[in-house]
């Protein structure tokens, strides 16, 4: 695959969409996007952040649709090479993603006063409170981590040390206030094209043509209206934990699933971050030991370690 078409669909990447029956777009609502393998946990941790904090509100892709997926690997995605059906790929982005059309996430500007839509990237330090998200970041030490791509800091002369702060484990931070409301997106736009679309072009499974209008299909569904893209959570776990969750479950489309396919998609979305993590800070999350409720409650340590005073254009 040539690395201008590569290049070409990630930078359409900087805005991803939402629709909920519950939710209208709201101007100072910061948004997260938690991303991973297929068994990584984001099911099960996204119905835990339904019950931690009502101001964090979690959303997954409609799980009654998920039986246009079926279709989809019937055709042997994690099988082998074959060519895939280009008006099933059009009619599953077009209606696993029609709840993001209502909502357009702009990534923040690269500094505290968010008045520009055009900068080119988060700092960790215009998005977090410095001491609070360094005691999180040593309270966990061995589970989470700053991708190396992300920016800590502009123009700032203190450094960010993880290993500054310690942490009692017994605190635990407060709710975040009504006014600092959280959407949290369990997969979205912005991988399907930027991974697995990527993934079925580089094995010789879509035509050329038919990847760049897919890639502008999934442009025209992330045209919105308001919120601000602040980071990205990467659950990762080994692909044997990944597989073992996959059986487990038993759902009946994901029953062909082989580990192959599963380390295809993880190097893709390591492929991903790295262009990802240059724009917005992105956190990689061991949750290989951890069940829903802790990586849950991980998140939102560090979601209640944004500042509280952004300002916003």
């Amino acid at each position: 695959m040539s690395s201008s078409i590569v290049n070409n669909n990630i930078a359409s990447q900087d805005m991803d969409h939402h629709d909920h029956s519950s939710l209208m777009p709201h101007h100072k609502r910061l948004v997260c996007f938690v991303e991973g393998n297929i068994g990584s946990g984001k099911s099960s941790t996204s119905r835990e952040l339904q019950l931690f904090n009502e101001n964090c509100v979690s959303e997954q892709q409609r799980t009654d649709e998920w039986t246009l997926l079926s279709k989809y690997y019937e055709v042997g995605i994690h099988k082998k090479d074959i060519k895939l059906n280009y008006e099933l790929q059009k009619q599953i982005a077009n209606t696993y993603f029609k709840h993001y059309f209502k909502y357009n996430f702009q990534p923040l500007t690269s500094t505290s006063s968010l008045k520009s839509r055009e900068s080119s990237f988060t700092t960790v330090n215009d998005l977090f409170e410095k001491e609070q998200l360094e005691a999180i970041m040593k309270k966990f030490n061995n589970l989470v981590k700053l991708h190396p791509n992300s920016k800590i800091m502009s123009q700032m002369s203190d450094s960010f040390d993880v290993n500054r702060y310690e942490l009692d484990e017994n605190v635990t931070t407060p709710p975040i206030t009504c006014s600092d409301t959280f959407n949290i997106f369990f997969e979205g736009i912005l991988s399907s094209s930027g991974v697995f679309t990527v993934m079925e072009y580089n094995k010789g499974m879509i035509a050329e043509e038919d990847y760049l209008d897919l890639c502008e299909n999934y442009d025209a569904l992330k045209r919105g209206v308001t919120g601000h893209m602040a980071f990205y959570l990467k659950p990762k776990n080994n692909i044997d934990i990944c597989h073992e969750r996959i059986k487990a479950r038993k759902r009946e489309f994901e029953g062909g699933i082989e580990k192959s396919y599963l380390k295809l998609i993880e190097e893709h979305y390591d492929s991903f971050m790295e262009i990802v993590a240059t724009k917005i800070p992105v956190f990689v999350i061991d949750n290989s030991t951890l069940d829903a409720k802790q990586t849950a409650a991980l998140i939102l340590d560090i979601i209640n370690a944004v500042k509280k005073d952004i300002k916003y254009m």
